[in-house]
């Protein structure tokens, strides 16, 4: 599961004890990460409760492992909740508008590698890998909307949600609070972030990493009532004894972690969903490929993007004024 930690707030009075009387948080871990939830305006403890909830709800119903009906499928077709259905078709949609670069069927290759937190350890063989790709063909997937079910022509198929289930639940999360009165708040899934609203009239302060020194701020952006999602990989990687890096966002077509000269996305946009997806699939696609998807998807290019390599960074045009921080040396170019 992708991992996301390359945002963290740098948002001032942040701790309850500092802020006002209204201002409600709350964290716990959930879908391999932190996640948080604080209310600004609007809203209660008992909103802010029953969000929490959800959120274990969810945790549950998309994990693939031994708490989730993901791991109960088979060549069988198994009747499946109606957001799980949803999930996983959106994901193949996905696969097809990228031409198979994204891909909701890598569990199998995911296991073989086993990219967690950082630690030393040798990758797996040559055969392995070849042997893990057998089994990640999204075509053997079948979503039976009609019948509300869901079956694999290859039972050795793992479904993996992972690029895209922080982005969906963050949707959720929204519509639920915007519709208990929240006028303003913060959605943390693992620096997914999801903002209703400003605060106090001020937009939200978003600190992003340097993916090159994550300890330290590239960049901060002032935003209001939007998503904000991040790909990079630098958080969740292993180092071989020769001190190569091996990072977990895996390249479908190859079997190996992804290697176009990305090191962050930062997509900045309306759905999280959607921006979630984005993160991961233009990482994928590296700078040239991911300019020219933009450009030419109506419905994502009015969206704001940052890329960053090791040495340069590319911003959207229309974040014109995006400044760096003082001790950051990157190239700066707009697109």
């Amino acid at each position: 599961m992708k991992r996301i930690l390359a945002l963290i707030l740098t948002i001032s009075s942040f701790c309850l004890c500092s802020c006002s009387d209204k201002t409600l948080t709350r964290s716990n871990l959930y879908f391999d990460t932190v996640c948080t939830i604080t209310i600004y305006s609007g809203g209660s403890q008992e909103v802010l409760d029953k969000a929490f909830e959800k959120l274990e709800s969810y945790d549950s119903l998309f994990d693939r492992y031994e708490k989730g009906p993901l791991a109960s499928l088979s060549s069988d077709p198994v009747k499946v909740d109606p957001e799980l259905l949803e999930l996983v078709a959106k994901n193949l949609e996905y696969n097809s508008l990228t031409g198979g670069i994204f891909s909701p069927a890598l569990g199998t290759l995911i296991d073989t590698w086993a990219i967690g937190a950082p630690e030393t350890k040798e990758p797996p063989d040559f055969e392995k890998i070849a042997a893990a790709l057998e089994h990640t063909d999204p075509g053997g997937i079948v979503v039976d909307r009609e019948n509300g079910t869901i079956s694999l022509k290859d039972p050795q198929i793992k479904i993996d949600l992972g690029a895209t289930v922080k982005g969906y639940v963050s949707e959720k999360l929204k519509e639920f609070l915007e519709k208990n009165g929240v006028k303003s708040a913060i959605i943390d899934l693992g620096g997914n972030i999801t903002l209703i609203g400003d605060k106090s009239g001020e937009p939200f302060s978003i600190g992003i990493d340097d993916p090159v020194e994550p300890s330290k701020i590239l960049a901060t952006l002032e935003l209001e009532d939007t998503s904000i999602v991040t790909s990079g990989t630098y958080q969740r990687y292993f180092t071989d004894e020769a001190g190569n890096r091996y990072h977990h966002i895996l390249d479908p077509t190859t079997g190996y972690p992804a290697n176009t000269g990305l090191k962050e996305v930062v997509v900045i946009g309306e759905d999280a969903l959607d921006d979630d997806f984005l993160s991961t699939t233009l990482l994928l696609m590296g700078y040239d490929r991911a300019k020219n998807f933009i450009e030419n998807s109506d419905t994502f290019k009015e969206n704001q993007y940052i890329f960053v390599t090791d040495d340069k960074i590319y911003v959207s045009r229309s974040l014109e004024g995006f400044s760096l921080e003082p001790d950051q040396t990157y190239e700066l170019e707009y697109f």
